[in-house]
């Protein structure tokens, strides 16, 4: 059934969200704010409707040609029919609503990739029935990809020859020393090289996490040592710090920090220890492997005396990470996210003694719905 819709804002996961002629909420893919629209019903759920867009019938201004094929059937990317411009400032827009609550935070502008395309140095696809591609918003339908513009070049050309003949998901990773390869589907035990333009090379597990844009990561990177040092703090505490690269960073910038630092994977932990010996700085440092919350419960640091730095995965932090800040106290807080929703849960669970004073967008993954954010917290 084809209804009219009137699309009204961007959603927090880069679909457009408007209203049907009876004024019930619809989530559409490849519409754009100002528009009415024609959509076909998707799905129906009591306060909202989800729609395929159909045809546009009054276009707004900012619309342009999307420059990939794919789009918008394949769910990967949602910002591709508007200029980049756009989709920054909308990605503004959710992190600024989502932390309403706050009015006092300094949100500072966003910071923005040099391109949209040929950053992501790892992709994971579907092979489903002789089909490669990613899984569209049904759930179950493989949309086919031949070539990714999000991906390096150098993944594409291993994506023309992926095995066909069985059903999987191939992961490609692609570093600038190693070349682009194929994960093993179970564990992958080759050690990478990765590479920051203003911090050097990291050593890090083929199936471990790393940021997908090493050009915006090393943004990243910067300005948290920026931050670290402008604290004056001599003891900086890091959780969830994968292969140790915020750690190794700062120390190696910052002379007379100490630091000590927990991962849960204990593979990572070898390769923050060999990252931290590559700067020269092991004297300083001391990684643990074990449950970001129970170490942090466990330490005794002065009160006053250290900062905190935290990168929990898209889930957050959990209750234990919680409570060992609010044992501990620390009188700031550097949070890196790359979920604004989990961040902002957070956020709250915190605010009896926390609140955030400054928010940074780093558009980690332009063209696409996500965002990292850069939070500083303050104790009250």
């Amino acid at each position: 059934m084809k209804r009219t819709a009137v699309i009204r804002a961007f959603a927090n996961g880069g679909e457009a969200v408007g209203n049907l002629e009876d004024g019930k909420t619809v989530f559409v893919r490849g519409a754009v704010p100002g528009e009415t629209v024609e959509v076909e019903i998707l799905q129906e759920k009591q306060r909202y409707s989800r729609a395929r867009l159909v045809s546009v019938i009054n276009s707004s201004g900012c619309r342009i040609a999307s420059d990939c094929p794919h789009f918008p059937a394949c769910p990967g990317c949602s910002y591709r029919h508007v200029p980049y411009q756009t989709e920054l400032e909308w990605k503004q827009k959710q992190l600024e609503y989502m932390a309403r609550d706050y009015p006092d935070i300094k949100f500072d502008p966003p910071v923005g990739a040099k391109s949209r395309n040929h950053w992501r140095n790892k992709l994971t696809l579907h092979i489903s029935n002789g089909v490669c591609g990613l899984i569209s918003d049904d759930n179950y339908t493989v949309t086919p990809v031949k070539s990714c513009l999000l991906a390096v070049p150098e993944i594409n050309e291993l994506i023309k020859h992926a095995d066909l003949s069985k059903n999987f998901r191939p992961t490609w990773r692609y570093t600038r020393q190693d070349g682009a390869m194929l994960l093993k589907e179970n564990k992958d035990s080759r050690v990478l090289t990765e590479e920051l333009e203003n911090h050097g090379t990291f050593k890090v597990n083929a199936d471990a996490f790393f940021q997908t844009n090493n050009a915006m990561a090393d943004k990243l990177v910067s300005r948290t040592v920026e931050l670290v040092k402008a604290s004056g703090k001599k003891r900086l505490y890091e959780l969830y710090c994968g292969a140790g690269v915020f750690s190794a960073a700062c120390l190696e910038k910052i002379p007379y920090l100490e630091a000590e630092a927990v991962e849960i994977t204990a593979s990572s932990i070898i390769r923050a220890r060999t990252n931290a010996a590559m700067r020269g700085v092991s004297g300083r440092c001391r990684f643990f492997a074990g449950d970001a919350g129970k170490f942090f419960e466990k330490c005794s640091p002065e009160k006053g005396k250290f900062l905190l730095l935290t990168d929990p995965p898209r889930t957050g932090m959990d209750k234990t990470a919680i409570n060992s800040i609010k044992k501990h106290l620390p009188e700031k807080i550097i949070y890196i996210s790359c979920a604004a929703d989990t961040l902002v849960r957070d956020i709250r669970a915190l605010s009896e003694h926390y609140r955030p004073v400054e928010m940074t967008v780093f558009d980690m993954f332009p063209g696409t719905a996500h965002f990292e954010v850069l939070t500083v917290l303050e104790l009250i």
